[in-house]
């Protein structure tokens, strides 16, 4: 150690990796000691620029150090005015800007009650934020420099406040002029106390706030006034600034962030106080963007039903629509909560794709809706996005789930009727989490809820004449639970698919509790449709099955046809399409002009030999015949076939490639093949028959191979839906 001590003093490199050599651990020695004198503060004391930098070099974390007297290394170089010293520890460590020391001094604060301008350009310009930084009166750099006279220094220090400030938020560059000391006084205060009228004028000018009460109730103006300060007192009133006394109790809203007083003004409605808010600071509504989870003015006015004020701020900043607050709810969530239907509608209108936001536990608006009952804003949203539908929340349910497990069956049955219109059944045989579809949540169903639909309750009050109150009660559980049945097997549902515990539908209606009677009419209902006990299923084969089973020549190109089709692009479709199309108006156009044409011209030259009246009946047998025909039989015959099967074959392609294919391709297939045969029928005199038998045996071909892809997609159901999961497996 006192190798290391000697070598500090004298700034000797060689001597301190000597003493380093003597005793390897000699720094974590130093380090264990919670306040020691390093060899950092050694070299700081004695000015040895190189050797403070070795010793920074070897370990950082001595720069941050405090001795026995609470000084760091770069407030004992301040101390000894070695000035070259210290800029060296900044350029290895900009961050050393804001290590406190005693009494919780920045090297900022030095050079403020130095009055250092270099030092203090130098430091702002590593470390910004450092001018916010307080000792532990309360006190930032601004403070010290005006308390110890610097004048020079608060100028340039309120300036590089207002230029750093510029790009960045005005609201910081307030926050730190109106920052008050122990004693509640801020540097307007400081600078009236002192008589300091420049001074006061450039911090009005810069927007300190002129009515800022000290501990002692006191403002800028009562010091001005109780000094006889004349000239700062008539700065001050000119700008509307006051004496405590006079200040009423609501001038507190003066004091409140900018983001607290956008808060009050959405709670308002304040439209006007929204832009004078975002004026004074331009970056607010981009801070609360942001923010992870916050109750945005978006949010709060949402809940409060003030629209307009929403629209104003959907239109400033649109991502705020889409945010969840702490509580995991969008604007449009707490619109539907609070029963605020216009502005529910007015930002749907502004957006229709908010109905796709969810929020806690991944409920979408079409869930709420669903889960209330609330039939009106159920079709508005469906028709807004009809997407919407086939949202899950985290429970894996659909809007459908919602509906049944509260017992909202009338907007069950609104949903059920929207998947029919749209051809969207297959949402029906969505499970939950624990693998029940809506089917066995119907099934399922052995109580009556409170929240009964408005149309029920008057079935309820006319069947409570008539039958006691418990039969009623079995009675419209009959009615919910029945018509729910009804429409979902309309709808196509499986009715054999199996929850999580094994079960199908028609198992869990007979472990519920229902009555016997409804119990008895659901289950007739069920088995009549083909509903069957999980114990009577055939086995069916899984995934694991499928993928391990061997598979035979024509199924292995079949799934490579079919994952083809899935992973086929727009490009490859549309060239495709283009293809085919030609191929159908070149075989369409074989049909009007066959190869070798037809028989035609005066027939005194067919039958030169022959009567008026024969020469006439043979040439109606001719003319307009296809020469092929009479010339080579055979080939003609093959011809036919051929052109037959690949314009019926063109068709079918088109007809798979196109969306939406029976509503789009039908109207216009129908009437092509009916004048494809009539032009047969035209050029083929005699040959018609021939032309029936070509297009049923290709029919019958098409029949053959529909077939075998309805059993492929039937046997390898489960493979098939994992490639459509997964189409580039």
């Amino acid at each position: 150690m006192i190798r290391l001590l000697n070598a500090t003093e004298e700034g000797n490199i060689d001597g301190l990796y000597a003493a380093i050599g003597e005793n390897p651990h000699i720094f974590d020695q130093i380090e264990e000691i919670p306040f020691a004198d390093t060899p950092l503060h050694g070299a700081a004391f004695a000015g040895h620029i190189q050797y403070a930098m070795e010793i920074m070099r070897l370990r950082p974390s001595f720069a941050r150090k405090s001795n026995q007297k609470g000084f760091t290394p770069i407030q004992i170089a301040f101390q000894k005015e070695h000035i070259q010293l210290v800029l060296g520890l900044v350029d290895m460590d900009s961050d050393l800007v804001q290590i406190k020391g005693r009494e919780g001094l920045t090297p900022l604060h030095y050079a403020a009650e130095n009055g250092n301008r270099h030092l203090l350009a130098r430091f702002l310009s590593v470390c910004p934020k450092s001018i916010g930084d307080v000792n532990i009166r309360n006190e930032t750099a601004l403070h010290i420099a005006l308390k110890t006279n610097k004048r020079e220094a608060f100028e340039f220090l309120v300036d590089r406040l207002h230029w750093d400030c510029h790009e960045e938020a005005r609201y910081w560059e307030k926050r730190i002029l109106n920052r008050k000391d122990v004693e509640g006084n801020t540097v307007l205060h400081i600078a009236t106390s002192r008589n300091q009228p420049h001074l006061v004028g450039l911090l009005i000018g810069r927007g300190i706030d002129v009515n800022a009460k000290n501990v002692y109730e006191q403002t800028a103006l009562d010091i001005a006034e109780i000094n006889r300060l004349h000239e700062i007192s008539h700065l001050l009133r000119d700008v509307g600034a006051a004496r405590a006394s006079s200040l009423s109790a609501d001038n507190t809203i003066a004091f409140l962030r900018t983001d607290q007083r956008l808060n009050m003004a959405a709670e308002q409605g304040d439209i006007i106080a929204l832009y004078s808010i975002i004026r004074e600071d331009p970056y607010l509504l981009e801070r609360i963007e942001n923010a992870s989870f916050i109750d945005t003015p978006l949010h709060i006015s949402a809940s409060k039903g003030h629209t307009q004020f929403a629209l104003e701020i959907m239109w400033l900043k649109p991502s705020l629509a889409k945010k969840p607050n702490q509580d995991g709810f969008s604007p449009l969530h707490l619109a539907l909560q609070n029963e605020q239907f216009q502005t529910v509608r007015g930002l749907l209108d502004a957006d229709r794709n908010l109905l796709s936001v969810k929020g806690r536990a991944g409920q979408t608006p079409l869930h709420y809706v669903a889960e209330r009952g609330n039939l009106d804003l159920l079709t508005e949203f469906l028709r807004a996005y009809p997407k919407s539908i086939q949202d899950l929340t985290i429970y894996k349910e659909t809007a459908l789930h919602v509906a049944a497990k509260k017992d909202m069956w009338e907007a069950f049955g609104v949903l059920c009727g929207w998947l029919q219109l749209t051809g969207q059944n297959a949402i029906l045989n969505c499970t939950d989490d624990e693998g029940n579809s809506v089917l066995h949540i119907a099934t399922s169903k052995n109580q009556i809820e409170a929240s009964c639909p408005p149309g029920f309750l008057q079935i309820f009050q006319e069947m409570s004449r008539l039958f006691h109150a418990h039969e009623t009660l079995y009675l419209l559980r009959f009615v919910f639970v029945m018509q729910a049945v009804k429409l979902l097997i309309g709808g196509k549902v499986d009715l054999n698919i199996k929850n999580m515990n094994g079960n199908t539908a028609l198992d869990v209606l007979y472990e519920s509790q229902t009555q016997m009677m409804i119990r008895s009419k659901i289950r007739k209902i069920l088995c009549r449709a083909g509903a069957l006990r999980s114990s009577s299923i055939p086995h069916t084969t899984t995934v694991a099955d499928n993928l391990s089973k061997k598979r035979t020549g024509l199924e292995i190109w079949a799934l490579s046809r079919y994952r083809e089709k899935l992973i086929m692009s727009d490009q490859n479709r549309n060239a495709i399409l283009v293809v085919a199309v030609l191929i159908a108006t070149a075989t369409y156009q074989a049909v009007l002009s066959p190869p070798g044409g037809v028989w035609q011209g005066d027939p005194t030259l067919l039958f030169p030999n022959t009567d008026s009246q024969s020469r006439y009946i043979n040439a109606g047998a001719f003319v307009g015949r296809p020469v092929m025909f009479d010339l080579l039989p055979l080939v003609w015959y093959l011809f036919s076939v051929l052109n037959t099967a690949a314009f019926i074959l063109s068709i079918g392609i088109i007809y798979n490639l196109l969306p939406r294919r029976p509503l789009i391709v039908l109207p216009l297939v129908i009437p092509l093949f009916l004048c494809y045969g009539i032009s047969w029928y035209a050029v083929q005199t005699g040959g018609i028959n021939l032309f029936i038998v070509g297009v049923v045996i290709v029919a019958i071909l098409i029949l053959l191979f529909r077939g075998f892809i309805a059993w492929f997609q039937k046997a390898w159901r489960d493979l098939v839906k994992l490639m459509a999961h997964n189409p580039k497996i």
